[in-house]
C-alpha cells in the first residue's frame, strides 16, 4: 500500500495524520458544549502534558477560551464561533502529532472515549418523568402533541 505525504513547509505529512487531527479538533469542539466537556478537558490536558509539557499552560487557557467563546456566543455567530475554534483545535492537535507521532494511540483513546460518552449523553435530547394518580392523567410529548377528547 503506497502512503501519499502531504508537504507542510520543510515537513511532509501523512494524510492519516491530517484526518486525526480534522477528527479531533471537531470532538473536542463539540465535547466543550457538553455535560462531558471536563473530561475532554482532562483528556486534551493529560495528553500535552504527556508530549508537550512546556505548552500545558497555553492548551489550558485556549480550551477554557474557547469554550467561553462557544458558550456565550448568540445563535446568529454559534456557527462561525463554532467553525473557528475547530480550526483552532485541528491545528493544535496537528501541530501535537506532528512532533510527537506516537500521541496517535493516545488521542484515538481519547477521542473513543469522548465518543462513548457522547453516545450516552442526553445532551439535546429529551428526558421525562412523570406520575399520576387517582383519575389523574398525564400527556407528555417530545415535540408536537394532539389530544383530542370524544364525547364524554
Amino acid at each position: 500500500m503506497s502512503h501519499l505525504f502531504v508537504s507542510m513547509g520543510e515537513r511532509t505529512v501523512d494524510p492519516e495524520i491530517i484526518a486525526l487531527a480534522g477528527t479531533a479538533g471537531g470532538a473536542v469542539v463539540t465535547a466543550m458544549v457538553t455535560d462531558g466537556w471536563q473530561q475532554a478537558r482532562s483528556g486534551v490536558v493529560d495528553l500535552w502534558r504527556r508530549f508537550r509539557p512546556e505548552a500545558v499552560d497555553l492548551v489550558e487557557q485556549d480550551f477554557d477560551s474557547s469554550r467561553i467563546d462557544i458558550t456565550s456566543a448568540d445563535d446568529e455567530a454559534l456557527d462561525v464561533t463554532q467553525a473557528a475554534m475547530t480550526t483552532l483545535w485541528q491545528g493544535h492537535v496537528l501541530a501535537l502529532l506532528q512532533r510527537n507521532p506516537q500521541a496517535v494511540a493516545e488521542l484515538r483513546t481519547l477521542l473513543s472515549s469522548l465518543e462513548t460518552r457522547a453516545a450516552g449523553s442526553t445532551d439535546g435530547g429529551v428526558h421525562q418523568t412523570a406520575k399520576a394518580s387517582g383519575r389523574a392523567q398525564v400527556y407528555q410529548a417530545g415535540r408536537d402533541q394532539t389530544i383530542e377528547r370524544g364525547p364524554q
